[in-house]
């Protein structure tokens, strides 16, 4: 059974959202409706410095039980992930594993 927490994200600013190398994640992005994020995996604790093959979600959306593999695109072993939201701060859920 998964843990929940709810992590505030800063706009304009990646944070990392997991608490240490994960296989798979479930998440989503809780803020205003016109409101998205990048989301982008790195296979360390070190921020991503663009946007280059990040995804974008809007608030409300999220995934499942991803495999960090389907998520982290572009990146050899992704192991972290990081929200980065556009215009206004954003609280995301994650459960881990």
């Amino acid at each position: 059974m998964p843990r929940y927490t709810t992590i505030h994200c800063p706009a304009g600013q990646w944070t990392q959202i997991t608490d240490a190398d994960v296989t798979a994640l479930t998440f989503q992005l809780q803020g205003l409706s016109y409101d998205s994020a990048f989301v982008k995996c790195t296979a360390d604790g070190t921020a991503p410095t663009d946007e280059l093959g990040a995804d974008l979600y809007r608030a409300d959306q999220g995934e499942r039980a991803i495999p960090l593999a389907d998520l982290g695109l572009g990146v050899a072993a992704p192991r972290r992930v990081w929200v980065k939201p556009h215009v206004n701060a954003q609280r995301v859920k994650v459960g881990h594993a």
